[in-house]
């Protein structure tokens, strides 16, 4: 099941949505461990080198900490910064 995180960053204010997980969708969501950026990829490829790598010279992973987009900064409380949750497939 796939999650969508409203959350709200508590260094800057930037209301933003943080999307995990792949429902029964071969995409998978990952982020850059770095900067936050998003990729969707399909989980049965194969990974071959530079494909996970993110412009700002991060890695593009599934378990890279929660971001703020607008400051870089790493939500440490994520239950608390929630403003909501919708959850798919």
């Amino acid at each position: 099941m796939g999650t969508t995180l409203g959350v709200k960053c508590p260094k800057c204010g930037k209301q933003f949505e943080w999307n995990t997980g792949s429902g029964f969708l071969e995409i998978e969501i990952l982020h850059c461990d770095k900067c936050g950026r998003e990729k969707e990829w399909n989980k049965f490829d194969e990974v071959t080198d530079g494909d996970l790598d993110c412009q700002c010279g991060g890695c593009f992973t599934d378990d890279a900490p929660v971001r703020c987009p607008k400051c870089k900064a790493v939500i440490e409380d994520v239950e608390a910064n929630v403003e909501n949750i919708s959850m798919w497939d």
